[in-house]
C-alpha cells in the first residue's frame, strides 16, 4: 500500500510531534506519543532519523517520549534488517556511552528494543545480552547537604516544591511528608537497600534500612533548581495549576505543575544511579534478587 506521505514528510511530522513531548499536559502528551507511534510503525529509517536528532535533546521527556515510540515500532517491525538497523541505532546512543544515559524509563525503553531484537535474531554482530543488561555505567552523583540547600528550603515561594517532595521520614519531621514525597519518591526508591552493590547483599536481619529518602529529596530538590526552576518564571503558573492526588485516571490525563515535571524527571534520573550502585530488594526481607 503506498502511504500518503514520503519519508522526508514523515520525518518532519514526526519531529513536530516529538517536540510536543515536552508538555506538561500527561494526556496531550501521551496522544502525541502514541500519534508518532501510529504514523511510524513501518518507518524504521524515519524513526532512527528522529532518534540521532533528538538524542541529545535537554529535556529528557524528549528523549523518554522517542523511545517509547522506537519501542512500538520495534515490536511490530518484522523485518529483520530494519530491526537491526534501529536496535543499533538505540544501543550506540543509550547503552554504548562512557556514561549510560541516567534516566530510568529511557533505559527500560532501550532495553525493550533490545530484548525484541534478541528474540527475532536481530541483534547486531558483537553485541550481546550482557551489554544492553542492568546494571549499567554511571558515576554516582554528587548531591548537596540540607545545609547547602537550605537557601531553598528556608525560601517561601519554594514550599510548592519542598513540601510536596518531604518524605515520610526526615529527622524531626516524620509526618509531615508530602504526596510526591511519601508515594511516588519513597514508594520508588524503597525497592533499593541502602547497600552498595560492591559490598555483599546483607542477610534478612540487616535488610531493613532502605535506600534513603531524605537523599532522595536532596537530589530532586538540586535537580529542579538546576533545570531552571524559579519563583519569578514559574510559581504562579504552578500555583494555578491543579494540586493534590486525584483519581488514578485523572492523575493520568492531568496537566501537572513544571516544578512536578522536573520533579520526575529527577526521580528518573535517581532511579537510574540508585540500580546502577545499589542493591536491588523487591521488599525487606526478600532474598537476593536481580534488578531487570
Amino acid at each position: 500500500v503506498h502511504h500518503p506521505l514520503s519519508l522526508d514528510q514523515l520525518r518532519l511530522a514526526g519531529l513536530l510531534l516529538s517536540w510536543f513531548f515536552t508538555s506538561n499536559d500527561r494526556g496531550f502528551r501521551r496522544r502525541a506519543i502514541v500519534a508518532a507511534s501510529k504514523l511510524l510503525i513501518g518507518k524504521t529509517s524515519v524513526i532512527i532519523q528522529i532518534i540521532e536528532a533528538q538524542s541529545d535533546c535537554n529535556d529528557p521527556y524528549v528523549v523518554e517520549g522517542i523511545m517509547a515510540v522506537a519501542a512500538a515500532v520495534a515490536v511490530r517491525e518484522e523485518d529483520v534488517a530494519d530491526l537491526q538497523s534501529l536496535t543499533e541505532c538505540v544501543y550506540l546512543r543509550v547503552f554504548s556511552t562512557e556514561q549510560v544515559y541516567p534516566h530510568v524509563l529511557v533505559r527500560d525503553y532501550a532495553y525493550i528494543i533490545l530484548t525484541i531484537a534478541e528474540r527475532k535474531d536481530a541483534l547486531p554482530v558483537g553485541i550481546e545480552t550482557s551489554d544492553f543488561s542492568p546494571p549499567y555505567r554511571s558515576t554516582w552523583p554528587v548531591i548537596p547537604t540540607d545545609e547547602e540547600l537550605q537557601p531553598l528550603d528556608s525560601h517561601d515561594d519554594w514550599h510548592i516544591i519542598t513540601s510536596s517532595i518531604e518524605p515520610e521520614y526526615r529527622g524531626e519531621r516524620i509526618g509531615c511528608y508530602g504526596d510526591f514525597g511519601r508515594y511516588v519518591m519513597d514508594a520508588h526508591v524503597h525497592h533499593w537497600l541502602n547497600v552498595r552493590l560492591s559490598d555483599p547483599y546483607p542477610d534478612e536481619r540487616a535488610r531493613g534500612q532502605t535506600f534513603s529518602g531524605s537523599l532522595a529529596r536532596r537530589y530532586i530538590l538540586n535537580r529542579v533548581f538546576e533545570f531552571g526552576w524559579t519563583p519569578s518564571r514559574f510559581l504562579a503558573y504552578d500555583q494555578g495549576s491543579r494540586g493534590g492526588r486525584l483519581s488514578a485516571p485523572d492523575e493520568d490525563w492531568k496537566v501537572e505543575r513544571i516544578s512536578k515535571k522536573y520533579q520526575w524527571i529527577a526521580l528518573s534520573e535517581l532511579e537510574a544511579y540508585i540500580s546502577d550502585h545499589y542493591h536491588f530488594a523487591e521488599h525487606f526481607s526478600a532474598p537476593q534478587s536481580l534488578y531487570q
